[in-house]
């Protein structure tokens, strides 16, 4: 998730730009090199069994659960 506005890091054609971003990569880049995202994806399982639901008096409602990624070395 991008968790800034991206801003110019010089004035080259294709224009570099720069943002940051969360969570972090897991390995790192060098300057000069660039990360291209087309249909990222994730795969994610419930942290636990316990998941928790409310509801308002407008009959707006919320759920809310814990997720963690799967990482596979």
């Amino acid at each position: 998730m991008a968790v800034e506005d991206a801003t110019s890091r010089g004035s080259g054609s294709p224009l570099d730009y720069g943002v940051r971003i969360e969570p972090k990569l897991r390995k790192d880049i060098t300057a000069g090199h660039y990360v291209k995202f087309a249909s990222p994806k994730g795969q994610f399982r419930l942290a636990s069994n316990q998941t928790s639901w409310s509801v308002n008096e407008a009959s707006i409602y919320g759920l809310s659960f814990t997720a963690v990624e799967v990482i596979n070395g």
